[in-house]
């Protein structure tokens, strides 16, 4: 098996006396240089060939590309080192972020996954994709496991993977499609995401995001929203089941479209919340969803308008025509 990121040095005893002067633990407010291990070629990672440990950051530059295949497990060293990221930052967990392609081939009898190489630890590395535009790198993971992936200006397929927390912003011609995810933050992006099944929630901002036939369950009482959506007037969001959620749909600002949905023992359906001082009269489409009743009292009961620093919401929700029987997205 092939090591290409575990490095050993020999320390002059000379040095040994002043460790502490560079406080390697971050704890006085320093950390060493960001050395990341580069790949500006094409690597391939298997099974049989692939870094023992990941104890720094990987790069793969613009140009370069990695490619992990079927089976292949990459152990990342939890707080093994601190380091500065670019922006001169502290972190104690190392990355792979790719500025060229990224290919991840797993299938459903050989995932590729991403694990902390202390089976106590609760803290993966995380997968960055960044700073790139449609068409300048390929990106494409199927069957993966991973703790954490931001997505930067990217146009990602992601399909069939187990994610702690997936982050994208700016990302155009987005697909994340079949995953189990715990979260999903979406700002200023346009794709779809589809058939997903989410443990806590969905969050829109300013997108024009189809978000459809995703299970969005179990997230708990009160204030948690199972989808909340803010400035994002061209959002689609249909066909979801939105099941046991506090809040089903949260609306901060804008009017996405919201159709065909099954919301099933929700304590709110949806709450509507203005900008302060804004009324923002317009309408959401709200039609042909299951409200959990067929009774026009008990939906509207369901439905809220929240003040914002005393302004009322000037929004009207269409509901009518509502469905007689739920659409069997839930399961």
């Amino acid at each position: 098996m092939k090591t290409i990121v575990r490095f050993s040095a020999l320390i002059a005893p000379a040095l040994l006396l002043c460790i502490s002067c560079e406080d390697p633990s971050g704890l006085f407010g320093y950390c060493p240089p960001y050395k990341p291990m580069i790949i500006d070629t094409h690597v391939t990672w298997s099974v049989d060939d692939h870094p023992d440990l990941i104890t720094r950051d990987i790069l793969v530059k613009p140009g370069g590309k990695l490619e992990i295949l079927a089976g292949t497990q990459i152990p990342f060293l939890p707080g093994s080192e601190t380091v500065c990221d670019p922006a001169g930052n502290m972190k104690r967990n190392p990355s792979l972020i790719v500025e060229g392609s990224l290919v991840v081939r797993g299938n459903e009898g050989g995932i590729v996954s991403f694990v902390p190489s202390d089976s106590s630890a609760t803290v993966f590395g995380r997968l960055q994709l960044s700073d790139k535009e449609p068409g300048q790198g390929e990106c494409f993971i199927e069957w993966a496991s991973f703790g954490q992936i931001r997505i930067d200006g990217y146009a990602p397929w992601i399909a069939f993977c187990d994610i702690e927390y997936l982050y994208l912003e700016n990302s155009k011609d987005v697909e994340i499609v079949a995953n189990n995810v715990r979260k999903i933050s979406a700002l200023y992006c346009d794709g779809v995401i589809a058939e997903n099944i989410v443990s806590e929630g969905i969050y829109l901002w300013g997108d024009s995001l189809a978000v459809r036939r995703n299970q969005i369950s179990g997230y708990g009482t009160g204030d948690m929203a199972g989808i909340k959506s803010s400035g994002s007037s061209r959002a689609y969001i249909t066909e979801n089941c939105l099941l046991d959620c506090g809040i089903g749909i949260e609306i901060f600002s804008g009017s996405p479209t919201i159709n065909f949905n099954d919301f099933v023992n929700c304590e709110t359906n949806i709450v509507v919340i203005p900008f302060m001082d804004s009324p923002e009269a317009d309408t959401i489409n709200a039609q042909h969803n299951w409200w959990d009743s067929t009774i026009e009292s008990e939906i509207l009961g369901k439905i809220e308008y929240r003040p914002n620093g005393g302004t009322e919401s000037g929004k009207v929700i269409l509901i009518d025509p509502y469905e007689m029987h739920p659409w069997m997205v839930c399961h």
